[in-house]
């Protein structure tokens, strides 16, 4: 179930969701993973984040901002 019948406008109303099934990794892609992608110019590049946001992007740490179609791009050149 999501939603919510007595909340937001934008919640409403409150149904089922039913999933086809899907593959989930054991853990998430890394952005040194997205960016071997990235350089092998299988998935598009990634927003550059500003000089705040540059330690933001450890090699180890999850792959971010990533849509749902970049994110297929990845599975798909992964395997």
């Amino acid at each position: 179930m999501i939603g919510s019948g007595d909340r937001a406008k934008s919640e409403r109303p409150r149904h089922t969701v039913e999933l086809s099934t899907f593959y989930l990794d054991q853990r998430e892609v890394t952005n040194a993973e997205y960016a071997a992608c990235e350089h092998a110019k299988a998935c598009p590049p990634r927003p550059r984040p500003g000089p705040r946001g540059r330690r933001l992007r450890a090699d180890e740490l999850p792959a971010v901002p990533v849509t749902w179609s970049m994110a297929q791009r990845y599975c798909a050149w992964v395997g």
